[in-house]
């Protein structure tokens, strides 16, 4: 790769945070697929295609889902804490709500089991509440040291 190449790809990393969404995205879902398919697909059905995949489908579906997220809490940003922090929260949990009942109806058709899975949604939508709580510190944090990093500059040119 050029220099030019490498420095425009180095400052858009770093100072347009649309691409550093989108980076941190991709980058945060495919861990979180590997993270599955090592852990859980791997050691009980390594073989089997549609096991193989469905970690990959469900971090698709899980990129999806997250978008909306950012937008929220983007809106949200302004308000009082406490009425900030009351609706982040639901929308995390209706947004753990929604990937668990598309990652589980996507399991389902891929694997064509024909098994009730409504008595273990709850083993399906913890973890989800987890990843995405989750998400949303990561979003907090990332959005909070930048605005630390803003006000240190600002402080320095002063």
């Amino acid at each position: 790769m050029s220099p030019k190449i490498v420095s425009r790809l180095t400052s858009k990393l770093f100072l347009d945070t649309r691409y550093q969404f989108w980076s941190l995205q991709v980058a945060g879902w495919t861990g979180l697929a590997f993270l599955v398919y090592f852990s859980l697909t791997a050691t009980s059905r390594p073989t089997d295609i549609a096991y193989v995949l469905h970690p990959g489908v469900q971090s698709i579906i899980g990129i999806f889902v997250s978008w909306p997220l950012r937008y929220i809490f983007h809106h949200t940003w302004d308000m009082p804490a406490a009425g900030r922090l009351i609706l982040n929260a639901i929308a995390v949990l209706f947004a753990a709500f929604v990937w668990t009942v598309l990652r589980l109806a996507s399991f389902v058709w891929m694997t064509h089991e024909d098994k009730n899975f409504l008595p273990e949604f709850g083993g399906w939508y913890f973890p989800s509440i987890l990843v995405f709580f989750g998400w949303a510190t990561l979003y907090h944090g990332i959005k909070y040291f930048l605005l630390q990093q803003e006000e240190h500059e600002e402080l320095l040119r002063l």
